[in-house]
């Protein structure tokens, strides 16, 4: 029995009417449950109390969204929205979509960009009640609130600022110093100064543009609130339960580089269609994006979990046909069995080897790890391992290293490499997939320590009160951004052109002046901080100065003869290459993965009395499978039991 409801009333399918039913896998499509056409008579009253008399020539004529629950047999095939596909004198038809069919139709998800979506702002993401607490550096918890309303172009009022620095908290965003490579300015910079003439105490302090005297602070989120917020502002919930991006040790710790000081929570995205973020954070964390159309819950959960701990498994004893097919280009790659690589993007050429590095260099495999690497190379000396300048030295456990005659350490054993490509294809290098999520890139930088104010005679140096006393070396993170900075200008200030120099060829046209890479930069926030150099200058007890900086890569150096090794910044990195003891991109998204193998597709035909779920594992004479694609008919108000599936075999 076929029943149909739209808008929660009982809709009556013409008793002659035949349709097809896919149920499509979001693991593999971007797509899910529809169906082909179904006629309605609007001859019976069912169906006119839905539509209405719509051939009337006084009837009002406008665009309706109407909810769609098919049931077979009792039991809820899809689950949705009904889409009008034609109409006549004599009936409607209309188009079932459930899921993420229903998703992407009903939010035009390929024409709706993330950076334009009403994502709100930092203040009432950080505290929706419009509360914060005051100064955190006195210990004080001291409720005020923002006045309703308010909203800020430039993220440079101190509410937010005060709470970024010097204290623990639990927001969903960090604020690391970082470089705005395009506009040139120094984002949530600092810089260090003595609290008293004793020089007891040194303190950080904000650090303003020299140009417009302005606190360039950019909120930078981490990537989990993000996929919540895009969920939210395109009709569903995403909870933390089922946000794989929150609950995996590195995910949850992984934010946006960015360096554009827009309030506007959107405005730290690309601009990439609804669609194409899902697709891009499918593949860059190995994940699969499904919506539930009935309780507007979305997931967002591990491509290896899916098959190893969430479905349940359908056996199928009627096989009435079983061939190979072809291929569908719909199909998603399976990162897990496919050549994975980053897309084109600014980072320190030791991290990513050139391809004429990689073309016309030699590449060793004979050693198991760094362990023995070391002590081979120690055994050369510097002279011996002068002739090994162009080799690349790659070890079992997944680390590449390069001989160093003037590293930092001295002659050294230096790891490289890191954010290579995975290729797992031994036919081809090329990349199937490629991930639009990229590391940041660290770069030195200058700032600068400042002596006390004594005598309250103003600054001496650039930024501080006091005389300059030293530059200091640190290393933060540079990326791309906004050309122009929101500083708290008013809307009509923003962006403002001269049209006389454009018309006089003086100042150029420029449309996407204002815009972001087409590529996401990403680094780890590990709680930690890091030390500057030690600097002699009156430090108490020498010691280095020390400040907050993000992870990118895990690094190793071994210096030649010697058996002490360093590595920086274990054990996470951003790396794509299974490593031994290592938290990066490979261990949480294919090490222990269920295989697939999305090689060869089979075409099944099999006998059900009912409509399995498609993200099911199927037994099949013996051997388990996984479907892309189940395919059912419904005709004279009843199922047919014949129906066709398209499965790949799981390879463990």
């Amino acid at each position: 029995m076929i029943q149909l409801f739209l808008d929660g009333m009982p809709a009556v399918i013409s008793d002659n009417s035949a349709s097809k039913l896919s149920f499509e896998n979001s693991f593999f499509t971007k797509a899910g449950a529809y169906s082909y056409e179904l006629e309605l008579p609007l001859k019976l009253k069912a169906n006119r109390d839905i539509f209405g008399f719509l051939n009337r020539l006084d009837s009002a004529k406008k665009e309706r969204s109407l909810t769609a629950c098919l049931m077979i047999n009792n039991s809820e095939a899809i689950s949705g929205t009904a889409h009008i596909t034609s109409i006549n004198e004599e009936s409607v038809k209309v188009q079932i979509l459930g899921g993420v069919s229903a998703y992407n139709y009903g939010n035009k998800m390929e024409n709706t960009y993330i950076d334009s979506l009403d994502l709100g702002d930092w203040y009432m993401t950080t505290w929706p009640d419009g509360s914060y607490y005051t100064d955190p550096r006195t210990g004080k918890v001291e409720l005020k609130y923002y006045p309703a309303g308010t909203r800020f172009r430039g993220a440079t009022v101190n509410i937010l600022r005060r709470m970024a620095y010097d204290t623990e908290h639990d927001y969903p965003w960090v604020a690391f110093p970082t470089i705005n490579s395009t506009a040139g300015v120094f984002c949530n910079g600092f810089y260090y100064q003595f609290k008293d003439s004793t020089h007891s105490t040194i303190e950080r302090y904000d650090y303003r543009t020299k140009t417009s005297g302005e606190l360039a602070f950019c909120i930078q989120p981490y990537v989990w609130i993000m996929a919540q917020k895009i969920a939210e502002a395109t009709g569903f919930e995403l909870p933390k339960e089922d946000n794989d991006l929150f609950n995996d040790i590195l995910f949850r710790k992984i934010f946006i580089v960015n360096s554009t000081n827009n309030i506007d929570c959107a405005k730290c995205l690309p601009h990439w269609s609804v669609n194409e973020w899902w697709t891009n954070l499918e593949n860059a964390f190995g994940l699969v994006f499904s919506v539930n159309y009935a309780t507007k819950r979305a997931s967002l959960l591990k491509r290896r979990r899916h098959y190893s701990e969430i479905v349940e498994t359908t056996e199928i004893t009627q096989v009435e046909d079983m061939f190979n097919a072809e291929i569908d280009d719909e199909t998603q790659s399976d990162i897990s069995s496919c050549n994975v690589g980053f897309a084109d993007f600014e980072n320190d050429a030791a991290d990513r080897l050139s391809d004429y590095i990689n073309e016309f260099s030699t590449l060793n495999k004979d050693f198991s790890d760094i362990s023995e690497l070391s002590s081979w190379a120690g055994s050369q000396g510097t002279g011996g391992m002068a002739n090994y300048k162009d080799v690349v030295f790659e070890c079992a456990d997944g680390r590449r290293y390069i001989y160093m005659e003037n590293h930092d350490a001295g002659a050294a054993i230096v790891e490289v490499d890191m954010f290579r490509n995975r290729i797992v294809k031994e036919s081809s290098q090329d990349i199937d997939v490629e991930l639009k999520f990229v590391p940041g890139k660290f770069v030195d930088y200058v700032t600068e320590l400042f002596d006390a104010n004594r005598h309250g005679s103003g600054a001496n140096g650039s930024h501080g009160t006091g005389e300059k006393l030293a530059d200091i070396d640190i290393s933060v993170l540079e990326v791309p951004g906004a050309s122009q900075m929101a500083w708290c200008n008013s809307e009509k200030d923003y962006d403002k052109i001269d049209i006389e120099a454009i018309l006089k060829e003086e100042e150029e046209e420029d449309k996407d002046e204002n815009s972001l890479p087409d590529i996401i930069y990403i680094a780890i926030d590990n709680g930690k901080d890091t030390k500057t150099a030690t600097t002699s200058y009156n430090l108490p007890s020498g010691a280095a100065l020390r400040y907050n900086r993000p992870v990118l890569r895990e690094r190793t150096t071994t210096p030649i003869g010697e058996t002490k090794r360093t590595t920086e910044d274990s054990p996470y990195s951003l790396s794509l290459i299974p490593v031994s003891s290592q938290i990066n991109l490979a261990s949480q998204t294919i090490v222990a993965q269920t295989k697939i193998d999305t090689t060869v597709r089979i075409c099944i035909r099999f006998i059900s009395n009912s409509i399995p779920k498609v993200e099911n594992i199927f037994l099949i004479r013996n051997r388990k499978y996984v479907c892309e694609k189940l395919e059912a008919k419904i005709s004279n108000n009843r199922l047919d039991h014949l129906m066709t599936g398209y499965f790949y075999e799981l390879s463990s």
